[in-house]
């Protein structure tokens, strides 16, 4: 079962340079940001520039450094401030004009953060990686750094230190909410699961996550997208393929894109969704897809 897309998916970017993850829509400039695979840089592109009007484009990708030791995970657009809110393998910051503002350092023993996302309200969450999971979904499986299923969700308000939150997790790939708010997604390759949560928005809180569905899939599961109707979009790596599914994980679609490893999803203004690779011989490094429907609202970083 193929998505109606229109038209099919196009590159956006050179098959030579640009592969990473983690991409945002930046609604201040109107462009697409990702961070690059070695985790040192950040990549940027005009959204306009794969879209089919005739508004103009800027040229090309762009590229800029980031001076770390750890390895970004991703960068977020913030609303009160110019630069990016930052996350890295292993803590919060910020990064504004190349200079980089480190503002928390993870203890070891929570593991490195794997995925993160700003919620509705513009709270960034993010997740740490947590052993190796079994295939039932439970998480169960031989460890990694922090023992089997341990990674956990965090919660940073730019404020103060991040507030830990759920535990129990492997792999996590992607994070994303309900049209309405009401539920919180967590996409977990460790265990090829969704999982789903109860979200209080004005609190920021968030309740036990429960398996909402076990996937049947050809590789792993990597970044997540929900769209206005509800339905969730990530990619499969190993496939070439981008899916949609309903929150109990029934297949709506499959879309082909010419990249081996989809690594990240993100929806723009008008409804085109982004689609990064970290690992491709001659695909390009991001494809937009002019999905049916609009993507939920990813909110800038509140702080």
């Amino acid at each position: 079962m193929s998505v109606d897309t229109d038209p099919l998916p196009q590159a956006v970017t050179p098959s030579s340079s640009g592969f990473g993850s983690a991409p945002v829509f930046d609604a201040r400039c109107g462009t697409i940001v990702w961070v690059g695979v070695d985790g040192q840089t950040v990549n940027e592109v005009d959204a306009a520039s794969a879209s089919p009007t005739d508004r103009p484009a800027r040229a090309g990708l762009r590229q800029w450094e980031i001076p770390l030791s750890a390895s970004a995970i991703g960068v977020f657009p913030r609303r009160r401030a110019d630069g990016y809110a930052l996350v890295t393998r292993g803590g919060f910051g910020y990064v504004s004009q190349g200079e980089v503002f480190l503002t928390e350092v993870l203890p070891v023993s929570e593991g490195r953060l794997a995925v993160a996302q700003v919620d509705p309200r513009g709270r960034l969450w993010a997740v740490s990686e947590g052993g190796v999971g079994g295939a039932d979904g439970t998480g169960s499986g031989s460890g990694s750094a922090g023992g089997p299923g341990s990674g956990r969700l965090r919660r940073w308000d730019g404020t103060e230190g991040s507030i830990g939150a759920s535990r129990g997790f492997v792999r996590p790939t992607g994070l994303g909410w309900s049209p309405d708010g009401s539920t919180m997604y967590l996409l977990d390759a460790g265990t090829r699961s969704l999982y789903a949560a109860r979200f209080l928005m004005d609190e920021g809180v968030v309740g036990e996550f429960a398996l909402a569905a076990a996937l049947d899939l050809p590789g792993d599961p990597a970044g997540l997208a929900v769209d206005a109707d509800g339905f969730l979009w990530f990619g499969v790596r190993s496939a070439g393929q981008v899916r949609r599914i309903d929150p109990s994980g029934s297949l709506i679609g499959t879309v082909d894109i010419d990249a081996s490893s989809p690594s990240g999803l993100a929806f723009d203004a008008t409804g085109g969704l982004y689609v990064t690779a970290d690992v491709a011989v001659t695909a390009a490094a991001v494809h937009r897809i002019e999905a049916s429907v609009p993507g939920v609202r990813v909110a800038p970083f509140a702080a």
